[in-house]
């Protein structure tokens, strides 16, 4: 049952959809599934290696060390000095280091401007609130998925409820 948890949550099913789908199931019972999936003795990042994410200046510096302690490479906008650099800038920072972007630049959600597989991956948080507390939640449910499915050369919008993937 967790993975089916898993797989639906990384398939960007809404979490309304899977518990009408799993009678049986409660909110709660997607997050126990989600915390024991990031917590099982799989090691880091299983089912992918470890991936290398640049985190924005407009996100919490708390992202590096998360995405670190679940066995990612993490480094900021901000630990390269590159804070206020325009957005070519910094989308040619992270191909150049073979990085996944995560920020909160709608810009880097234009599928036109930046079209999958032309990039290392691009993930972008679209949250109803930007407070931190809610944006360390939103990556919190996102560390599972990671374990699954891997952003490269893919733009992800993530949102309160579910995880959009273009894969072209």
């Amino acid at each position: 049952m967790v993975s089916a948890v898993v797989d639906n949550v990384a398939a960007g099913v809404p979490r309304d959809e899977i518990l009408r789908s799993y009678p049986a199931l409660k909110e709660v019972d997607i997050d126990a599934a989600l915390a024991y999936a990031a917590g099982g003795d799989r090691g880091p990042a299983a089912g992918n290696h470890s991936l290398k994410f640049k985190v924005d200046e407009n996100l919490p510096a708390e992202y590096a060390a998360m995405l670190r302690d679940a066995g990612h490479e993490a480094d900021t906008v901000a630990d390269q000095r590159l804070t206020g650099s325009d957005d070519a800038a910094l989308f040619e920072r992270c191909q150049a280091e073979g990085r996944i972007l995560l920020t909160l630049d709608l810009d880097f959600g234009s599928v036109q401007a930046y079209p999958p597989k032309s990039h290392f991956g691009i993930v972008v948080f679209r949250s109803r609130t930007q407070d931190k507390p809610t944006l360390i939640a939103l990556l919190n449910r996102l560390l599972p998925v990671f374990r699954n499915r891997s952003p490269k050369q893919q733009r992800w919008i993530v949102e309160n409820d579910r995880v959009r993937y273009r894969e072209e």
